[in-house]
């Protein structure tokens, strides 16, 4: 394996592309995938070989969706969110993915996401209330039966989890309303709107997603593969989804603290 000056594997963009591709990424496919870029080791051309693979992977026919949270950057006492300008929380690699031209970012202001692709448009656009109902990106994944890619990045960002809990609504679930929100549209527009967010960590409810990674290796849903030092997982998003809604429903206690 090539190595950088400080001793450590150099991972390149054909590494990155042929383990996805072990994976079981394939032409055409959605994909939402949650990524962390300093667990792969030293990438040669950084984030933005992360994104050209994951893009190439599905080549024009799929789209790759990524999440664009803004926890840290928004202020709730006085809600203002750019499409274009308000940073991503969740890493290096979206943060370089939603700043691309072809990008498509949601609205919400705490839980946007941005996808580059054939279904961009459809994945990323519209009001997007609360941040995984049916009309978010995320329950989109989901509606057209893609897959969810972990780069690094365990089940405890399983954004498709909270799909099923809109879908479900078990009884734990609370949400806080964002009034009077102003909404810079990718146009440049100012407009106000109001959103929710999930309200349950904030209250004292820890949901803890990573428990769900044993039920979904039991019923053989997870594929693996090594891509450098990053340790890459892909799990069909329906499966995740709808294991999380049994578990919801009949076993609600499994997932909280």
């Amino acid at each position: 394996m090539p190595m950088n000056r400080n001793g450590t594997e150099t991972v390149r963009y054909e590494q990155i592309l042929s383990g996805l591709r072990r994976l079981g990424d394939r032409e055409g496919d959605v994909i939402l995938a949650h990524s962390s870029l300093s667990s792969f080791g030293y990438v040669e051309g950084g984030a933005d070989t992360v994104i050209r693979a994951l893009l190439d992977a599905v080549g024009p026919a799929g789209t790759v969706v990524v999440p664009t949270l803004s926890f840290g950057s928004v202020d709730e006492s006085d809600p203002y969110f750019s499409v274009n300008d308000t940073p991503s929380d969740t890493g290096r690699i979206t943060e370089e993915f939603r700043k691309r031209p072809e990008a498509r970012r949601s609205r919400h202001p705490l839980s946007s996401a941005a996808a580059i692709g054939k279904d961009a448009e459809r994945i990323a656009g519209g009001r997007q209330m609360t941040p995984c109902g049916e009309d978010s990106p995320y329950a989109r994944v989901y509606q057209a039966d893609g897959r969810v890619v972990f780069l690094g990045a365990g089940f405890k960002s399983n954004t498709l989890f909270h799909v099923a809990e809109e879908i479900v609504h078990p009884p734990y679930m609370r949400y806080k309303k964002l009034e009077n929100v102003r909404i810079r549209t990718a146009s440049g527009q100012i407009e106000i709107d109001t959103f929710y967010r999930y309200d349950c960590y904030q209250t004292g409810i820890i949901r803890r997603l990573e428990r769900l990674e044993d039920i979904y290796r039991e019923k053989g849903l997870i594929r693996e593969t090594q891509i450098g030092a990053c340790r890459a997982m892909l799990i069909p998003a329906k499966a995740n989804v709808d294991v999380a809604c049994d578990v919801l429903k009949h076993r609600v206690d499994f997932i909280l603290e």
